[in-house]
């Protein structure tokens, strides 16, 4: 739908408060009747914005209209919420998503683990992941980024250790952001280590730069890791990663935000789609 890869265009651009202008002005001239997916950018434009009585009367305008807010809507809602550390609203969203029907996917229960792992609670973040396996949703790596994250943040940096070697086992394999979460737990050489075991010499400039900046190479040009930091990697191959997931500056969404004007370079939900969905996550 032309309109709404418009107003998809405009999110991306990060131009949010143009979207709700376009959103009238357009439906209007052209007599188009607005769909869930049209209204779910027009509550990501207001979050992003934290328009967050707007977004609330964007939900009271589809159920006017004999549509239902959907499962993307409420966890754009909810990460704003948490974002603004209104933890009460978000439970009150989730609680409200539940009661209309929509169940939590894998973006929702991530914003929700993401809440708890960037306040260093690991407890909650296990709580989230009981609560995602009891719904048949298995955790994914973004889940166990954010247990890393909490257990760094609380100071148990074995189990964060711990749990980034077991990754392999659970089916799951380390990104880009898995490394960066995990410099706060491991020796910066033995990650710098890894990750240029793992990716192609040509994806790894910016890591041989810290490298160099690190003062990990020796006078002789050689950037071969001394035997302290040649741990074993432990967890399953990955995918080719893009150059630019592996540069060392924050990088848009990668994999939720769950992403904007955030403080984290990952996000629990997926790119806008301008066909059947919106970002789900962090606004």
């Amino acid at each position: 739908m032309p309109f709404n890869a418009l107003l998809s265009a405009f999110v991306r651009c990060r131009r949010h408060r143009r979207v709700p202008v376009l959103f009238e002005e357009l439906s209007k001239e052209f007599s188009i009747t607005p769909n869930a997916i049209s209204y779910a950018i027009l509550v990501k434009a207001h979050c992003m914005v934290r328009h967050d009585a707007k977004a609330h009367e964007v939900i009271a305008r589809m159920r006017e209209e004999g549509i239902s807010p959907t499962t993307t809507i409420y966890t754009t809602m909810i990460d704003s919420m948490y974002k603004q550390k209104k933890v009460e609203e978000a439970q009150t969203l989730w609680k409200q998503m539940l009661e209309s029907g929509c169940k939590p996917d894998h973006a929702t229960y991530n914003v929700k683990a993401m809440h708890h792992g960037l306040n260093g609670k690991p407890e909650g973040v296990l709580q989230v992941m009981a609560e995602m396996e009891a719904a048949g949703v298995k955790p994914d790596t973004i889940t166990y980024n954010f247990l890393m994250t909490a257990y760094c943040k609380d100071g148990k940096m074995e189990d964060a250790k711990a749990l980034y070697r077991s990754l392999g086992d659970k089916g799951c394999s380390a990104n880009a952001a898995t490394y960066k979460h995990m410099l706060a737990a491991l020796e910066a050489k033995e990650v710098i280590y890894m990750v240029m075991k793992k990716f192609p010499d040509t994806m790894l400039s910016g890591w041989k730069k810290l490298e160099k900046e690190l003062g990990f190479c020796s006078d002789n040009g050689d950037t071969t890791p001394h035997a302290e930091c040649t741990a074993e990697e432990p967890v399953s191959e990955a995918e080719p990663a893009t150059t630019e997931a592996l540069e060392l500056k924050d990088s848009a969404a990668e994999e939720t935000g769950v992403s904007e004007e955030s403080d984290d370079d990952e996000t629990p939900s997926p790119e806008t789609s301008t066909d059947e969905e919106v970002p789900r996550g962090p606004a």
